[in-house]
């Protein structure tokens, strides 16, 4: 299997990111009338969004606490020129600022659904399903996830995605080394990788493994 990794948010200071959704109402539903956990809405596609930060907006938006994947249009022109394909991109309605000012800008942002899905391989991670929602199948497990260790594929489940997410982790955003040249060459701003191995591993060390990021 080819490498793989993660996708992340840079994080540096002064960046702006979404610090809020108008009507949130929309991004979460009620509480699962079963398990009690909240669950996240995956039919909204009409999103508000308040901006912090006066900086030039980036191509990748942090979402904070929010399981959203929010992009420029440039990263969706870019992916249409390589022909990447295994997502769906919703344009966002309206960007705010923190005084809920609409932003007005040349750039349009989108949120980005992935299609693709790979299983992790459980039985060799030494992780156990100890319990799943029948409702809205929220999984528990019988160790917490910065507990997992190496994160592993199951081979049977990966057909060389150029992106794809993790089935149980669908706002972990995942792709192929394919999309961090591209993403190199086109210079899209506030994007992040590190290995996939190392998705759930709060200890992963960047001064003795691999960590690239992309300005």
């Amino acid at each position: 299997m080819e490498k793989n990794y993660t996708i992340e948010h840079m994080e540096e200071e002064g960046t702006p990111y979404i610090s809020s959704i108008v009507s949130e109402d929309i991004v979460y539903l009620d509480n699962c009338s079963q398990c009690g956990r909240i669950r996240f809405n995956e039919n909204n596609h009409d999103l508000s969004l308040v901006i912090d930060g006066e900086n030039k907006l980036p191509d990748f938006l942090l979402c904070g606490e929010f399981p959203l994947n929010i992009v420029s249009n440039r990263v969706i022109d870019v992916w249409d020129k390589y022909n990447l394909t295994g997502y769906d991109a919703f344009p966002i309605k309206f960007l705010y600022d923190t005084n809920m000012n609409e932003i007005i800008s040349d750039v349009k942002y989108f949120d980005i659904r992935i299609t693709n899905s790979v299983e992790l391989d459980f039985h060799n991670m030494g992780v156990k399903i100890v319990n799943q929602c029948s409702t809205c199948n929220v999984v528990e497990y019988d160790k917490q996830t910065w507990e997992f260790g190496k994160a592993l594929i199951i081979d049977s489940s990966y057909r060389n995605f150029d992106l794809f997410t993790i089935k149980y982790f669908q706002n972990t955003l995942s792709c192929s080394k394919n999309v961090l040249n591209i993403t190199y060459k086109e210079r899209l701003t506030n994007f992040s990788f590190k290995p996939f191995e190392s998705s759930f591993d709060p200890f992963y060390d960047i001064d003795d493994s691999f960590l690239e990021t992309f300005v």
